[in-house]
């Protein structure tokens, strides 16, 4: 007897395998949401809301370098820290490797830009992790963007 397998299911968004989409794209049935651009803290102004640009949620790779409270600080490679406002969910851990979806927002104090978190996923130790390759990947999609996002954005 021979056992089936299981075909892996494909996404409507873009034929990607369902276990890349974001959490958000999980819980809205999947089809209505957008995907999120992946950004280096170089990009945070243009997906301010006060860019114009359609769309505030972004995708952030970073390691954990320091937690306050209700704040994080992200370190992503070589390109510069990002400050992160924490769900009161939010379980972070130090030097743990995170991929971060969330709004992008002004600080408090006139620090700069933050990311407000929606959603984290822990990426486990920096170190098994090439950070240049995520750089490569940012960089492409917005040179791309009509392949990887709407072409409005």
């Amino acid at each position: 007897m021979t056992i089936p397998r299981r075909k892996k299911s494909i996404s409507p968004i873009k034929h990607l395998p369902i276990d890349v989409w974001s959490p958000a794209q999980r819980a809205v049935g999947r089809r209505n949401v957008p995907p999120n651009p992946r950004v280096l803290p170089a990009h945070l102004h243009a997906f301010h809301p006060s860019s114009g640009s359609s769309t505030h949620t972004v995708r952030i790779l970073g390691t954990v370098t320091a937690l306050h409270g209700d704040t994080a600080t992200i370190t992503c490679g070589n390109n510069g820290d990002v400050t992160l406002i924490l769900k009161s969910d939010s379980h972070l851990q130090m030097g743990k490797l995170v991929e971060v979806v969330g709004k992008v927002t002004e600080l408090e104090g006139g620090q700069g830009l933050g990311i407000r978190v929606l959603a984290t996923t822990d990426w486990g130790n920096p170190s098994d992790c090439d950070y240049k390759i995520y750089e490569h990947v940012v960089e492409v999609t917005h040179k791309l963007k009509p392949i990887f996002y709407d072409s409005n954005e």
